[in-house]
C-alpha cells in the first residue's frame, strides 16, 4: 500500500519547475489534471505499476493533495517528469520552456520502462 501523498509529488514538481513560492504559478488544480494524465498513460503501458485502479480527482476546495499515491515508488519519477513536461509545454511562449518540456517528456518516456 502506498504511503506517500500526492502533496509529495507536488513538492518535487514545483522544485523542478522552480516554482517554490506561493502562490504557485501552477496550482494544485492544474497539476492534478496532469498527474491524472500521467497515471492514465502509465496504466496503458504498465498496469502492473499500480497498487489500485482509481483516478484521483480534484475540484476547487478539495484536499486531493492528502490522497495516497497509488503507483509503486519506482514510477514516481514518471509522474513527476510527465507533469513537469506538461506544465512547461503550457508555458511554451519561451523557447527555453519548449526545450525543457521536450527534455522532461523524454525523461518521462524512459521512466515508464
Amino acid at each position: 500500500m502506498a504511503t506517500d501523498l500526492i502533496a509529495s509529488l507536488y513538492d518535487r514538481i514545483w522544485t523542478l519547475l522552480s516554482d517554490s513560492f506561493e502562490p504557485h504559478r501552477w496550482p494544485n488544480t492544474a497539476l492534478i489534471v496532469w498527474v491524472n494524465e500521467a497515471r492514465l498513460k502509465l496504466w496503458q503501458f504498465r498496469p502492473d505499476a499500480f497498487y489500485v485502479t482509481k483516478i484521483v480527482t480534484a475540484y476547487p476546495g478539495d484536499l486531493a493533495s492528502t490522497a495516497a499515491i497509488d503507483v509503486m515508488p519506482t514510477y514516481y519519477a514518471f509522474l513527476v517528469n510527465y507533469t513537469v513536461a506538461r506544465a512547461l509545454g503550457q508555458d511554451a511562449e519561451h523557447a527555453a520552456n519548449i526545450t525543457m518540456s521536450q527534455f522532461f517528456s523524454g525523461m518521462a518516456g524512459s521512466d515508464a520502462r
